[in-house]
Parts: C-alpha cells; sequence; structure tokens
C-alpha cells in the first residue's frame, strides 16, 4: 500500500493513529510537538548545566557538557557524530539523576546529524521532518 501510493512510513502511521485514536492530525501533531519541545529541553539543560556531582551514593560527576566540546573539535566526522550523540544521551541521562523530566529518544533519528540539527534548532522550529522523527519513534 505505502509503496504503491508513494506514502512514506510517517505517512502511513499518522494516517493509521488518526483513524485508530479518532484524533485529527492536528491534535496528534500537538502531541508530538508537546514531546518534540520536550526532548530538545532536556537535552538543553543537560548540556547547559554547570559541571557538578549528580545526585547519589556513588557521586558521579557530570560530563555531558564537556563530551559536547571535545566532540565538536573532532576532526573526524564519524568521531564527532558518535561524541554528539553520546554528549546528548548524557545529559538525558544527567537530566534524569538530577530528577527531572526525562523522555528516552536517539532512535527515531536516522543519523547523528538528524539528532545535531533537531536539538541545536536548525530545522527552524518543529517540522514535518522532526514530528516525522518523532513519530516514527513512537510507534516501534
Amino acid at each position: 500500500h505505502a509503496q504503491q501510493n508513494n506514502l512514506s512510513f510517517a505517512q502511513v502511521a499518522l494516517a493509521n493513529e488518526v483513524a485508530v485514536s479518532g484524533k485529527s492530525e492536528d491534535e496528534i501533531n500537538a502531541f508530538i510537538d508537546k514531546i518534540t519541545t520536550a526532548m530538545t529541553n532536556i537535552v538543553e539543560a543537560g548540556l547547559n548545566a554547570p559541571p557538578s556531582t549528580l545526585p547519589g551514593p556513588i557521586k558521579l560527576k557530570t560530563k555531558a557538557g564537556e563530551v559536547l566540546k571535545r566532540s565538536m573539535d573532532d576532526k573526524f566526522p564519524g568521531q564527532k557524530a558518535v561524541g554528539v550523540v553520546s554528549a546528548y544521551a548524557l545529559a538525558g541521562s544527567e537530566e534524569n539523576a538530577r530528577g527531572h523530566l526525562v523522555i528516552n529518544f536517539g532512535a527515531e533519528f536516522q543519523s547523528p546529524d538528524e539528532v545535531l540539527r533537531f536539538v541545536r534548532g536548525q530545522f527552524g522550529g518543529v517540522t514535518k521532518e522532526t514530528r516525522a522523527s518523532v513519530f516514527r519513534s513512537l510507534v516501534h
């Protein structure tokens, strides 16, 4: 069906969600926008937090910001991408350890560069591309 009608997976999944939930595309997109905003806020808060010791008995030091800084200086694109994704994952984990809101994400993005553009706002805010990325993760 998807191939015959030249539909992406995200378009099929969205149509299915509309049919099953009874919600409009606008309502579903508003929910995805809410998740997208929370994801961005979590990562940015984790990356912008000052270096500190996380709460808990093992006294882990934060490192998301430092990992991002080092990865941005890497000359090799592959290593840079791994560093960026690692920094974002650490930022989310550190926010979790601080007891802040956490949304798990990562697999919905097709590439580390997509994660970087998403979190840094280079998509120009929430777009069809970011919704499709988030929607892919929600339907897995």
